[in-house]
């Protein structure tokens, strides 16, 4: 984490700056998360299926300095489209990382962002969007604090313990994906599987490999995979 944050703070991310993301659910966009934080940045994921018009505005309202995607996943040009956003910026730049984040020596790393006791100092640290499927995408902003407290109630809600493995079927860029995928197995010392692109196969498989205790997802997706769609005539753990 503190290599892969070193590596960035030596692309010029540090506390403040705006970056941008469009990664699937990767192990390395977990890591790519963290390393974020410890340097104090402003993360802006973005859905995978979000294309030109909400990432070039989505770009656009945030000031993005960085925009970090796939090469090419699930058959679309990412590379494409954040060189085309970028470059309709003076001060935007693009990174592809493919499994794979930058790193550097963690020595030179800045020290931690600070923890305030008030949470009106907190600065915000996440913007959220969604598709503004008939008018133009909306941002939430959030406080690490402010996701904290939805990790803490969803882990309260559905009485998550330390032995509980949650299936990740949230995109990852989803607020979601990222309360059910980091901030709730750091809080708790449960752990997740994350799962990169959803199927009903796929899931039910994973649940019975991994022994998974918490599914979460769209309900018509879960309902599927309870019922075991995509490889009939096994038996499976119901999550």
């Amino acid at each position: 984490m503190r290599t892969r944050g070193r590596g960035l703070q030596g692309l010029g991310v540090g506390a403040g700056t705006n970056v941008s993301w469009q990664l699937p659910t990767w192990t390395e966009s977990a890591v790519l998360v963290g390393a974020l934080c410890r340097l104090g940045a402003i993360q802006n994921p973005m859905l995978p299926i979000y294309r030109y018009r909400e990432v070039s505005f989505i770009a656009k309202q945030t000031r993005c300095k960085l925009l970090i995607t796939p090469s090419t996943w699930n058959k679309f040009d990412y590379q494409a489209l954040a060189e085309q956003v970028a470059g309709e910026s003076d001060d935007m730049h693009t990174l592809v990382a493919d499994h794979h984040n930058p790193e550097g020596d963690p020595v030179s790393l800045p020290p931690v962002p600070a923890v305030y006791d008030d949470p009106a100092q907190d600065p915000v640290r996440w913007i959220f969007y969604t598709s503004g499927t008939t008018a133009d995408p909306k941002g939430a902003q959030h406080t690490d604090r402010s996701v904290l407290a939805g990790a803490i109630g969803y882990a309260e809600k559905t009485h998550v313990v330390e032995d509980d493995i949650a299936l990740v079927a949230f995109p990852f860029t989803h607020i979601g994906g990222i309360i059910i995928g980091v901030y709730t197995p750091l809080l708790t010392g449960s752990a997740a599987v994350l799962m990169e692109a959803w199927t009903a196969a796929a899931s039910t498989e994973l649940i019975g490999r991994h022994r998974v205790t918490l599914a979460n997802g769209a309900r018509q997706s879960t309902r599927r995979s309870s019922r075991g769609e995509g490889q009939p005539g096994r038996v499976r753990d119901r999550a």
